[in-house]
């Protein structure tokens, strides 16, 4: 009995050792492995922060090149090559030159883009760009394959922005305060209606209504920002992103902060009305200096203009200072109105100087107009005089293919019969719009569907959109 007693404790220690031997066996594989993934952690991390560090560094190259061309190139008459180095020596930009300003190309661009700013072709002038990253690899396999050389395109657009559905833009003012501007009136904008400037007053009781507002800023009190759409009922701005676009570089301001200097801004501006105008067939009038062109322009000297816009042989007409009355005449019958959609489009420049010893105070819009015609009215002065706006026929409800342009000059209806005058074309001014507050007097605003050569002579706006190769 004393023997079995022994036998039993011997095997029950031997058993104790090979389960201590097994346990221990097992955390020694246990800790080698803790140890393995630990290590392949490690791995793992040190090629996430390169990959990190790459895609990073890709990003900022990015946001370089944007910076880049909304600076030096889309407000620019040429682009010159460059090439920039990126903080820290993480990589360097490379920009292509161009020779052609973006807001004056007549290069189509090559497919349509129904979305965004675009909602239509348009003009580009594309930019490529290529990105060269610097990262250390440490020989690492995981990250050696991650490509260091990327291709861009950029595309710099331009469109005129009533063509793109903007038909109502209240710009920044430029040259004078805002105080007193407003926007007012029985008008229905079918489209956008676009208000750079949080300041302006936008008075929705007095009948304005439009089928979408967009604004840029939010500022300002909540009742000057209220819009009624087509139906009557409040609505809201639209809330899609609006991606940085310019009418061109302003003197004394930001190119981007929605001023507008357009019609005359220097003779080296490619994309001024001015600029086109003299590029092409045209007229020029003063109000103090009686003359006939015979071709459709006249002036009596006494600060009177007279505009047959029906006349075959009118070419486009630039009106200096001393006028104080502008008359254009549109068609007055069925058939010289069809004829003249088939007339080439018409530049009428209005821009008075302080020197001007008269001011611009009426233009009236005689009969109905199917001409394309470009209105630019601009004031060099800080005058405050309100040129008023007479569709002396709006009884016979016309309608009028109209651009009108508008710098540091307010605009007011006045004197129109009852009646519903529909614009085709749209409105651009840096100063107030007021229609009248009369519910028989209505403006209506649409868009111009074929424009012809007429988009190439309207002020355009320019934006960027780039593409990975």
């Amino acid at each position: 009995m004393h023997h079995s007693l022994i036998h039993t404790r011997s095997a029950i220690s031997g058993s104790a050792i090979l389960m201590g031997l097994v346990v221990m066996a097992l955390g020694t594989f246990g800790v080698a492995a803790w140890i393995s993934l630990i290590s392949s952690r490690a791995v793992y991390i040190e090629s996430m922060e390169i990959s990190s560090n790459h895609r990073i560094a890709r990003i900022n190259a990015r946001a370089v090149a944007d910076e880049f061309i909304y600076r030096n190139a889309l407000t620019k008459v040429t682009v010159p090559a460059t090439r920039i180095i990126l903080p820290d020596g993480s990589g360097t930009v490379g920009v292509t030159s161009a020779d052609t300003a973006p807001l004056a190309s007549v290069i189509r661009s090559p497919g349509e883009v129904r979305t965004g700013m675009a909602n239509g072709y348009g003009y580009h002038v594309e930019l490529p760009v290529s990105v060269t990253i610097n990262i250390n690899h440490d020989n690492d396999p995981a990250t050696a394959a991650i490509a260091s050389t990327y291709n861009r395109s950029y595309l710099l657009k331009s469109r005129a922005p009533q063509l793109i559905g903007d038909l109502l833009v209240m710009h920044k003012p430029t040259l004078t305060p805002s105080a007193g501007n407003e926007l007012s009136g029985q008008i229905r904008v079918y489209g956008n209606t676009v208000i750079w400037s949080s300041g302006l007053p936008v008075v929705a009781d007095s009948g304005i209504r439009s089928e979408r507002y967009i604004t840029y800023t939010q500022g300002g009190a909540p009742a000057v920002r209220k819009i009624r759409n087509l139906e009557g009922n409040w609505i809201a701005p639209t809330n899609y992103p609006l991606v940085p676009n310019t009418a061109g570089e302003v003197e004394g301001s930001n190119a981007y902060d929605g001023r507008l200097d357009v019609i005359d801004p220097n003779p080296d501006v490619p994309w001024s009305m001015r600029n086109k105008f003299l590029n092409g067939s045209h007229i020029v009038l003063s109000g103090d200096n009686e003359f006939d062109s015979g071709r459709g322009a006249r002036s009596d000297g006494a600060g009177n203009i007279d505009i047959t816009l029906g006349d075959f042989h009118l070419t486009s007409v630039m009106i200096g200072d001393h006028v104080r009355t502008v008359n254009l005449h549109g068609q007055s019958d069925a058939l010289s109105f069809a004829d003249a959609g088939s007339q080439g489009a018409v530049m009428i420049l209005i821009h008075q100087t302080a020197a001007s010893g008269k001011s611009l105070r009426r233009i009236n819009f005689r009969g109905r107009n199917n001409r394309r015609l470009l209105l630019g009215l601009k004031r060099d002065d800080a005058n405050a005089d309100e040129v008023r706006l007479s569709f002396l026929d709006a009884d016979d409800n016309p309608s009028w293919r109209l651009m009108l342009i508008a710098e540091n000059w307010r605009m007011t209806e006045a004197n129109s019969p009852h009646g519903i005058v529909t614009v085709y074309g749209g409105i651009r001014t840096d100063r107030d719009f007021k229609w009248s507050a009369d519910n028989g007097i209505i403006l209506q605003i649409r868009r111009e569907t074929d424009a012809g050569v007429l988009e190439r002579l309207v002020p355009r706006t320019a934006w960027i959109e780039s593409y990975a190769n």
